[in-house]
């Protein structure tokens, strides 16, 4: 069965299901099609499809770390955090100075507590944010713990008020909403005027096998460009599995770590998940201690001959 992982640069002004929905077309109605977290629709960059046995690994890619090239407009707010959407309010103020700035943005970095913004798949009491803010409801979203492990400003101009950003993230992170916090810091507003999301772990726009033109692919063409699911290990600290192991993982039981060899240290924390390889499979799954011990507890197998 075909499976894999297509790396699509998506243009901006294009929804993501759309996107999904095209391969899906392309690939026919037996091959499962699906993603690991879409982008807004004014944003760009990569998109992650999935392709058969890859959809199982959605929450795994959702995991690795993100690289944003965003511009924000500072004096002004929006009810959507970006260009879209409707102003809330202009401010008009002294000179920004880039040491202000840059004080500002280098105080995001880090783990801290964000709120996405009121038009986003969020939900509150089961429902989409984005859905009850168009429907006039008044609701409160609760702020999250969002980690940001590098900012950097690329460019700023004090007279067009447009400061451009480099952002290196983890999942949950809302660039909009980040964008908002600095406006609100500077004391001036902010909102979004330009977002791409240049990277995924490993995936990333300038490698040669990222897909630029959707539309001009065919089934034949778009196989070539499906990636095997092995290079989603390069990002997670990773085990051999010895073959006198291979049935107990199958099977899903743990393992001890002592008689497993390790791989690779990856840049996902053990604590979250850990990965396995095997000739036939790959298993993530977590760390577990009992009696002093630590075991590898299988979550989701993945076997590569596609039959258990």
């Amino acid at each position: 069965m075909l499976s894999g992982i297509i790396v699509l640069n998506k243009p901006t002004g294009t929804r993501s299901t759309c996107c999904v929905n095209r391969v899906k077309k392309i690939l026919g109605k037996r091959i499962k099609v699906g993603h690991a977290g879409t982008l807004d629709s004014p944003a760009g960059g990569i998109l992650l499809i999935l392709i058969g046995s890859a959809t199982r690994l959605s929450q795994y890619l959702m995991e690795l770390p993100k690289i944003y090239e965003v511009t924000i407009v500072l004096g002004m707010e929006t009810d959507t955090d970006d260009y879209t959407g409707n102003v809330l309010s202009r401010t008009e103020r002294g000179p920004i100075l880039p040491e202000r700035v840059e004080t500002v943005i280098r105080s995001f970095q880090g783990v801290r507590m964000q709120i996405p913004p009121q038009i986003s798949a969020v939900k509150v009491d089961g429902k989409r944010a984005h859905k009850m803010s168009r429907e006039g409801v008044d609701f409160n979203i609760l702020p999250r713990p969002v980690s940001i492990s590098r900012i950097e400003r690329t460019c700023f101009s004090a007279e067009t008020l447009e400061l451009s950003l480099r952002v290196s993230c983890h999942k949950g992170t809302y660039i909009r909403s980040l964008a908002r916090d600095i406006g609100k810091h500077l004391e001036c507003g902010a909102y979004v005027s330009g977002l791409t999301r240049t990277s995924i772990g490993p995936f990333d726009v300038g490698i040669p096998y990222c897909v630029q033109k959707l539309d001009e692919l065919d089934n034949q063409s778009l196989s070539s460009f499906i990636q095997p699911m092995e290079t989603l290990l390069e990002e997670y600290t990773s085990y051999k599995i010895p073959l006198s192991f291979t049935e107990a993982v199958r099977n899903g039981n743990p393992v001890s770590l002592e008689n497993l060899h390790r791989l690779r240290w990856g840049s996902i924390p053990s604590s979250f998940s850990v990965a396995l390889e095997g000739s036939d499979i790959i298993s993530f799954g977590n760390i577990l201690t009992k009696d002093n011990k630590a075991f590898f507890k299988p979550k989701t197998n993945i076997f590569l001959s596609g039959e258990k």
